[in-house]
C-alpha cells in the first residue's frame, strides 16, 4: 500500500483493497449475479462418468476439512486473505519496489509513478521460501537468498525472449543389480521379479522456468545478504557479497560473475548471526547483529573484528525490564536472554561545525531494533571514533521497522499494536490500551561548548543530540490505517493463550519452544534459529518426563474403583 505522507491518503494498494472491492460488490448486486444465488443442485451423471466421481469427493471431502467447524465456503468472485510481504526494498530513484510473499514464495516487481500508482511488472516465485532482499549497487539484479543457503541472481526486469532450460540427457531406466544367480530364496527371487516388472525411472529436479543464476550456496541456513562496492582503481569499483548463516559465519565474497571466489571471512560471533549493514559514509565498516545478543564491528575487506558495541550504554538494563526472571542472575551470561538482533538502519547527519572535525567523511546514526523489545537503541558513529551507544528510545510497543527521512531528521517506526509489549507470545490487554501503528520521532542538535588551549589543532566535541516524538508527521497516516480496513489487524488474541506469571516468570516457555504466538510466527521468528544448549535439552526433557508422570498418575487414579 502507497500512503502519501503529508496527509495519509491511500495513493495506491495491492491487492485490491476492501474499499474497492465493495464498489464491485455493489454493481453486481444491481444486476443479477448468478454467484449470489443459492447453487444448483447436484445432478446425477452417466454410469460413463462414474470413475470421476471418487476424485471429486475426495476434493471437495478435503476442502471440508481445510475449513474450520462452522465456517461457510467462500462464494466465488469474493476475495482471499492479502499475501503476508516478508521483505521489501525500493531502487535509489523510486521507481521500482521489490517485494517477496511468503505464502507463495513469489518475488513481485513493482514500477511507481510518479502519480503513487502501483504497477506490478513480474512474478517469479522461487523453489524455496526466500528470506534475504537485496539490490546489487547498479540496480538491475536482485539477489534473493533462501533458508538453505542459496542466493539466486535474478534480472530487474525479466528479458522479452522465453527462458530456455539447460538441456538434459533423458533418465537411465532402473535396473536391479541384483539377478537370479545372486538371489537364491524364493521371496528374494519374487522380490527380484517383480522389480523386473517394474519400470521405474529417476525423477529429475526442475528449477525455475525463469531467467534466474544460482551464484552463492552455504550449507548452514541463510540469515541476510548484501551487496556492496569499494573502489578498485581510480575509475572501476569492485563488486562484493556480504551474506550471513545460522552457524555464525559472515562470508565476504565477490560480486557477479566472480561470486564463486571468497575474499574472506568474519567470525568472532557466539551464536547465529541475523543482520548485516555496511555504513553508507564509511563502506568498508561492518556492522553484525546476532543472537548473542552482539553488535558486533569489521573492517569487512580484511575480515578483521575491530570491538562489540553492545553494552556500552543501557541496553543491558533495557533487556532485563523485559526478562525480569533473570535479574537475581550473577553474573549474567547474556545468552539466557534469549534476545536477537532483528533490525540495524543508518541515517547520516549533517552539523557544519562537527563535519570539519570529521575531514568531511561524515557522521551518522546506527539504529538498532531487537525482537519482542519496545525500544530502539540508538548509536553514534564518527569518522576514526568507535561506534557507541548514544540513547535508548523507548516505544508503546514493539518495533517491526524503521524508515529514514534524512532530509526531515526523521524517522517513522512501524509498531506491533497486537502484541504486549516485550512479547511475542501474549496479547495486548485492555488495560495496556492501543498504541498507533507508526510513530514518528526527530531529533534536534545544539552544538557543545568547547575549551581550545594554546593555538594547535583541536578536536570539536559532538553536538547535544536529543530525539523527541513527532506525531504531527504521521497523524494522517494513522488516521488512514484506524479507517482503512486493508490496513486494520482483524486477530482475535483472546484464543491465544493467556499470560500467568506464576509459571512463565521463570522463562520455562522459552525454554521449551513455546516462543510465539501465531501471529508471531509471522512477524518474527529469529528464536528459531537459535541451537539448544546441551542443559538446556536436558532440562526439556527433564520437564517433559515429569508431565508424563503426572499424567499417568492422573489416569491411574481415575481408573481406580471408588470404595
Amino acid at each position: 500500500m502507497v500512503l502519501y505522507l503529508d496527509n495519509g491518503s491511500i495513493l495506491s494498494s495491492w491487492p485490491q483493497t476492501s474499499e474497492s472491492a465493495a464498489n464491485d460488490s455493489l454493481v453486481t448486486k444491481n444486476g443479477n449475479d448468478e454467484n449470489n444465488e443459492p447453487p444448483a443442485k447436484r445432478q446425477k451423471r452417466d454410469p460413463d462418468a462414474a470413475g470421476q466421481l471418487p476424485e471429486t469427493r475426495v476434493e471437495l471431502d478435503t476442502e471440508k476439512l481445510q475449513r474450520e467447524k462452522g465456517q461457510q465456503k467462500p462464494r466465488k468472485g469474493t476475495q482471499g486473505p492479502a499475501p503476508y510481504v516478508s521483505h521489501l526494498t525500493a531502487s535509489k530513484d523510486g521507481n521500482h519496489v521489490i517485494a517477496i510473499t511468503s505464502d507463495d514464495k513469489c518475488v513481485r516487481v513493482f514500477m511507481l509513478h510518479d502519480d503513487g500508482k502501483l504497477h506490478e511488472l513480474s512474478q517469479r516465485c522461487m523453489p524455496k521460501r526466500p528470506c534475504a532482499l537485496a539490490l546489487t549497487p547498479d540496480e538491475r539484479t536482485i539477489l534473493v537468498g533462501d533458508k538453505f543457503g542459496d542466493v539466486y541472481a535474478l534480472p530487474l526486469h525479466p528479458g522479452a525472449k522465453p527462458f530456455k532450460k539447460p538441456s538434459q540427457s533423458a533418465p537411465i531406466p532402473f535396473k536391479p543389480s541384483a539377478t537370479a544367480l545372486t538371489v537364491h530364496t524364493k521371496g528374494n527371487l519374487n522380490a527380484l521379479r517383480q522389480q523386473q516388472l517394474q519400470k521405474l525411472s529417476a525423477k529429475i529436479k526442475t528449477g525455475p522456468d525463469f531467467e534466474h543464476q544460482l551464484i552463492i550456496g552455504h550449507v548452514s541456513l541463510l540469515t541476510d545478504l548484501l551487496a556492496v562496492n569499494l573502489p578498485f582503481t581510480d575509475s572501476d569499483d569492485r563488486g562484493y557479497i556480504l551474506t550471513s548463516d545460522r552457524d555464525e559465519h559472515i562470508r565476504v565474497s565477490r560480486g557477479i560473475p566472480q561470486s564463486h571466489v571468497i575474499e574472506t571471512y568474519c567470525l568472532n560471533h557466539r551464536d547465529f548471526v541475523s543482520k548485516l549493514c555496511v555504513l553508507p559514509w564509511q563502506p568498508d565498516f561492518l556492522v553484525a547483529g546476532s543472537g548473542e545478543p552482539a553488535l558486533k564491528c569489521y573492517s569487512w575487506p580484511t575480515g578483521k573484528i575491530l570491538y562489540n558495541a553492545f553494552g556500552t550504554g543501557d541496553e543491558l538494563e533495557v533487556l532485563l525490564e523485559a526478562r525480569p526472571w533473570l535479574k537475581s542472575q550473577t553474573p549474567l551470561d547474556t545468552r539466557t536472554l534469549k534476545v536477537a538482533v532483528s533490525g540495524i538502519w543508518t541515517m547520516q547527519f549533517f552539523a557544519a561545525k562537527y563535519e570539519a572535525s570529521d575531514h568531511g567523511q561524515g557522521s551518522g546514526f546506527v539504529i538498532v531494533s531487537m525482537e519482542g523489545i519496545s525500544a530502539l537503541f540508538v548509536y553514534l558513529k564518527t569518522f576514526n571514533k568507535p561506534l557507541c551507544h548514544h540513547s535508548t528510545i523507548r516505544l508503546p510497543a514493539n518495533a517491526l521497522d524503521v524508515a529514514t527521512i534524512p532530509d526531515q531528521r526523521s524517522i517513522i517506526v512501524s509498531l506491533d499494536t497486537v502484541h504486549a509489549p516485550n512479547s511475542v507470545r501474549f496479547g495486548r490487554s485492555d488495560s495496556q490500551g492501543q498504541p498507533p501503528s507508526f510513530m514518528a520521532l526527530t531529533y534536534s542538535s545544539q552544538p557543545a561548548k568547547r575549551h581550545v588551549e594554546g593555538h594547535g589543532d583541536f578536536d570539536f566535541p559532538p553536538p547535544i543530540i536529543r530525539w523527541h516524538d513527532s506525531p504531527h508527521l504521521i497523524v494522517g497516516i494513522n488516521q488512514t490505517v484506524e479507517k482503512s480496513d486493508a490496513c486494520r489487524s482483524h486477530v482475535d488474541v483472546s484464543k491465544w493463550e493467556k499470560f500467568d506469571p506464576l509459571s512463565d516468570s521463570d522463562g520455562r516457555a522459552v525454554e521449551k519452544g513455546k516462543m510465539y504466538s501465531p501471529l508471531g510466527e509471522h512477524l518474527y521468528g529469529l528464536e528459531n534459529l537459535r541451537k539448544r544448549s546441551i542443559e538446556d535439552q536436558k532440562k526439556i526433557e527433564q520437564e517433559e518426563g515429569e508431565d508424563d508422570e503426572e499424567a499417568q498418575q492422573a489416569i491411574a487414579a481415575h481408573a481406580q474403583p471408588a470404595s
